[in-house]
């Protein structure tokens, strides 16, 4: 056997240090990644911003009709066609043409991850103004809370 301890091998030789350099063709294939990916994000968000518009719209619109010196009966019956514009717009006419009443509102909550999103008593105050033709005072509060409900219902509807 050999003696380990008696063998001489000098000392270590270290390379010389290497500069760190983005001049190796990895890099230049990352930053075409990373910039090919950026750009089909921003052309995404760009895409998705247009697809929306309709709902910035329609949100405008909402604003307009209480800013306007709109009767309570006028209100509600232009937050209703704002309403069922959005909902022919993002699900179909066939869909949704032939809905009103208490159908028409289990609709809105159906495809807002069913939750509902009309209160029930305002559900029914706008029910007896559209379609039964019953003209009763509405207190600004109930419309308040319409115009919010109906907001959010165009801001989170699922399509």
């Amino acid at each position: 056997m050999q003696d380990y301890e008696n063998i001489n091998i000098g000392s270590l030789m270290e390379p010389a240090t290497i500069p760190f350099t983005f001049d190796a063709p990895a890099w230049s294939v990352l930053w075409i990644c990373l910039f090919v990916t950026a750009i089909s994000l921003i052309l995404r968000l760009i895409k998705q911003y247009k697809k929306r518009q309709y709902r910035r719209e329609a949100v405008r619109q909402i604003e307009n009709i209480f800013q306007g010196g709109f009767t309570e009966d006028q209100m509600i019956f232009r937050l209703a066609l704002i309403l069922k514009q959005v909902s022919v717009l993002s699900y179909g006419r066939e869909q949704v043409g032939m809905l009103d009443g208490h159908q028409w509102f289990d609709f809105l909550s159906k495809r807002n991850h069913q939750q509902p999103v009309f209160e029930p008593t305002s559900q029914s105050v706008f029910i007896e103004q559209l379609y039964k033709g019953k003209h009763t005072n509405i207190d600004q509060q109930t419309l308040l809370d319409f115009k919010k409900s109906a907001i959010k219902w165009i801001k989170n509807h699922h399509v």
